[in-house]
């Protein structure tokens, strides 16, 4: 098989399968022709979407007005848990049809003071590692001794214009 060529392998195949046509010839054989079943169409996939249903809009209307109505005295949360409606839902429904909810005073202190200590927390890392980066050290270094990552170096680094050396100077 190996090292054979290919043609000769067809040619002995016709070969043989014309023995076989010309012996069952022989033998009182007759060839008869059949028909194809013949190719059948293929069906459109058009995809159907119902109408929309007259009750959907109805409803819609009937939860935009209800949602109106708990965004006057309510918060995004207090009126989820009234209406029985996910908060997706009504922040939706207040995007596309320009209304807001009350904010939550308490919570909305509690977000700021989360914000201004990260601001704090970042403005002191900045300071670091502009002090770092008057010394000899390595920004790997650097960033171990911070326990923040390389890219976090990098990227603090580059937002606050610090000239920081990416590599080491010699002693």
């Amino acid at each position: 098989m190996i090292g054979e060529n290919i043609p000769d392998q067809h040619e002995q195949a016709r070969r043989d399968l014309g023995a076989s046509v010309a012996r069952f010839l022989a033998e009182g054989g007759q060839i008869q022709q059949c028909t194809g079943a013949g190719s059948v169409p293929r069906e459109p996939n058009l995809r159907s979407y119902p109408a929309p249903q007259p009750q959907a809009a109805q409803i819609d209307r009937k939860l935009l007005d209800q949602a109106r109505q708990a965004a006057k005295t309510m918060t995004l949360s207090e009126a989820c848990a009234q209406l029985g409606v996910s908060r997706t839902t009504l922040h939706h429904l207040s995007k596309q049809h320009g209304f807001l909810f009350r904010v939550n005073t308490k919570q909305k202190a509690e977000r700021d003071i989360k914000r201004q200590a990260r601001t704090k927390a970042r403005a002191e890392l900045v300071d670091k590692i502009r002090t770092y980066a008057h010394t000899s050290l390595s920004r790997d270094a650097v960033a171990k001794l911070l326990g923040i990552s390389h890219q976090q170096l990098s990227k603090l680094a580059k937002q606050h214009d610090i000239d920081f050396p990416k590599w080491r100077r010699p002693a």
